[in-house]
């Protein structure tokens, strides 16, 4: 460690030791971590391994190491999770996050087969049958524009209404409501 020369070396540091050549002797490196408190933890993990690269002359000044860019990519998902994880526990208190995730997909799946049932009603109050007759119409036939255009947003909309029923049932036992 390195002794204390002046009041700047009294500051809050990490001493790290990094090998150099011969088995069991280290080059010690002083690293400061005075107004770094408020930095993510990736950036200061990040700046700590330029300053260690740097004193063993294995990049130039300024350089950062490519591990260093890991550290912050893990620390910027750590952030995201640690967030995500706060927002749920107050939204859903009772419930593990992944039974929260369950439940917010659960209620988009059921949005979205309210919103294809609603357009496939639409569609067989419009033509007066159903979507297998109207399809068969249009095969068999010369539809105008309109007709394909609305074929086309049925059979999305009779397509969307099979996949989030497929969704809520996959979804139904993760949930709190199962």
């Amino acid at each position: 460690m390195r002794p204390a020369a002046h009041w700047q070396d009294l500051r809050p540091a990490v001493f790290a030791g990094a090998p150099v050549g011969e088995e069991g002797r280290y080059r010690p490196v002083y690293f400061d971590l005075q107004d770094k408190a408020a930095w993510p933890l990736g950036r200061v993990l990040t700046d700590l391994a330029r300053t260690i690269a740097e004193r063993l002359g294995l990049c130039q000044a300024g350089c950062v190491p490519k591990w260093g860019y890991n550290f912050y990519k893990v620390e910027v998902a750590m952030t995201l999770n640690a967030r995500l994880e706060s927002s749920t526990r107050r939204l859903f208190p009772n419930l593990k996050p992944e039974q929260a995730l369950a439940e917010l997909l659960l209620e988009r799946a059921q949005k979205n087969l309210i919103k294809y049932q609603t357009m496939a009603r639409q569609f067989q109050v419009k033509y007066g049958v159903e979507f297998n007759l109207f399809r068969q119409k249009v095969m068999a036939g010369e539809p105008s524009v309109d007709e394909e255009q609305d074929y086309f947003d049925w059979e999305l909309a009779e397509t969307g209404i099979e996949d989030m029923q497929v969704e809520i049932k996959r979804l139904k036992p993760l949930s709190k409501k199962a």
